[in-house]
């Protein structure tokens, strides 16, 4: 559980302290409140009325302290400093009800409408203007906790928001002197001090004003309530992968600049959407996404240079193609090679393969840079299925007058160096090393009377138990000084 979700977390010396302080606050106000608008209190001796407000006051830190101990839990719905807030209030109210029976009690001749205005000034000063003033310490101190402890602030769903935040102060910062006017202006009119006209008046004009606050207080609430929910809504889209949403609010003020701001992160985000996607055209997905991730700022020099890793390379090749190019116009040579590569390069991403170049009519994959487990079996099984999907590739090629073809697989499993090479300027992702030359070696032995698919004894070591290879071929392979034995699956043994 988060220690930032307890009362007792966010009460330190120091906020309580200030809440001592509050007390004695009400305690000094209601000297100079009740003597303004009661004369019956203002008829009591200094020693008198003091005496009453000091045993109000004590209770009142009594009760705080005993709500905070009794609900330190923290409240479905509520974040803790708003909590502590709404306890507050309920002790300023209970405090005000303990006044008004105390008083009762002590000086039961005076009228029930003085006893009203004792309890009114600890509801008013205190659960009003007082208490948000303690909303503020708790909300401080809350988020000096969680800073401290290094933690995020805990967001969740609560039943508050910021417009009920204005909402709130803006009612009791004018409601409460409007109110606190009135009584006064009732004494005056009790004593016969202001005549009846006058008093209907000062009446109409304070409920006059207590209504305008509240229409414009609402008003403005939803307004914010409109435009906040806009931007978390906008938001919400944004995490759930819709780039295109916007925030779409005319405003001048810190919410119109958090709104642009959301847009052009946004648009940025659209941009490293769009960034990558480019790139996993040209480069493996993860490599991209590695890309993106270390260069984040655009500025940052990529590492070149690359690490080992044990890998099976796979090169293919069209049988012939030299020749057959020579008899074909230049854009039925790329017409040939866009449908044998879409057919090759899915059937070899769907494998787990990363393709790695394009030499020529060759491809160049790898499998195992990214997922090392199981290589061999994802690159054999990713070579029978291409040399298979070739009756869909001819079938393809014949409906666009285009010869039919062959091609021949040569794999090998080995070490290789994976990385960036090249310039800071001019980057390709690649990997290098003595597999790489031995599975081209293999991938030129694929011709009659060999079968189209050759591997290495290496790799057939790794395999055999789960398919039936044969020896194939025992050779020469050029720069490679000892022959070597070549395999190849049973089913393509006799087809060259």
């Amino acid at each position: 559980m988060d220690n930032t979700n307890s009362i007792n977390k966010i009460l330190s010396i120091k906020v309580w302290i200030f809440l001592i302080f509050s007390s004695f606050i009400a305690l000094t106000y209601q000297q100079s409140y009740c003597t303004s608008v009661c004369p019956f209190i203002e008829g009591l001796s200094p020693d008198q009325f003091l005496k009453t407000l000091t045993y109000v006051t004590i209770f009142h830190i009594i009760v705080r302290f005993l709500l905070f101990f009794l609900f330190s839990k923290s409240w479905t719905n509520y974040s803790i400093y708003r909590q502590a807030y709404l306890l507050s209030v309920a002790s300023w109210i209970i405090a005000g009800a303990f006044a008004l029976a105390l008083h009762f009690v002590w000086y039961p001749s005076f009228p029930m409408a003085s006893h009203l205005k004792l309890m009114s000034g600890y509801w008013f000063i205190g659960g009003g203007i007082l208490a948000q003033l303690e909303y503020l310490i708790f909300e401080m101190s809350y988020k000096k906790v969680a800073i401290e402890e290094n933690k995020s602030m805990v967001l969740y769903k609560t039943r508050e928001s910021l417009s009920r935040r204005i909402l709130e102060g803006y009612l009791i910062f004018a409601i409460v002197p409007t109110a606190t006017m009135i009584l006064i202006i009732s004494r005056y009119y009790y004593e016969k001090i202001l005549s009846g006209h006058l008093f209907s008046e000062v009446l109409y004009i304070s409920f006059t004003t207590i209504l305008a606050s509240v229409v414009t207080a609402v008003l403005i609430g939803r307004v914010l309530h409109n435009d906040s929910k806009n931007i978390i809504d906008t938001l919400s889209k944004i995490e759930d992968g819709d780039l295109e949403s916007n925030v779409h609010i005319t405003r001048n003020d810190e919410l119109g600049q958090i709104s642009n701001s959301i847009n052009n992160m946004t648009k940025g985000l659209r941009h490293r959407k769009s960034l990558k996607s480019a790139l996993d055209k040209f480069v493996d997905p993860e490599v991209a996404k590695k890309f993106i991730e270390n260069n984040k700022d655009g500025k940052s020099l990529v590492k070149l240079g690359g690490e080992t890793k044990e890998v099976v390379v796979l090169m293919c090749d069209i049988r012939n193609f030299t020749p057959m190019s020579e008899k074909l116009h230049p854009d039925k040579v790329v017409e040939l090679l866009n449908e044998h590569f879409s057919i090759m390069v899915q059937t070899i991403i769907s494998h787990n393969g990363m393709i790695d170049k394009y030499i020529g009519d060759a491809i160049m994959a790898i499998f195992g840079v990214n997922d090392p487990e199981n290589k061999e079996e994802y690159a054999l099984k990713a070579s029978k299925e291409m040399i298979e999907n070739l009756s869909i590739l001819n079938k393809n090629l014949a409906k666009k007058d285009l010869p039919p073809i062959k091609i021949g697989i040569g794999l090998h499993t080995g070490s290789v160096t994976a990385g960036f090479l090249g310039t800071q300027d001019r980057l390709e992702y690649t990997v290098i090393g003595a597999t790489v030359n031995t599975s081209a070696r293999i991938e030129a032995q694929t011709k009659a009377p060999n079968p189209p698919l050759l591997f290495s004894e290496d790799f057939n070591e790794k395999i055999k138990n789960n398919f039936s290879t044969s020896l194939a071929v025992t050779t020469n392979l050029k720069g490679i000084s000892q022959a070597m034995d070549l395999y190849s699956l049973d089913e393509f043994m006799d087809k060259s």
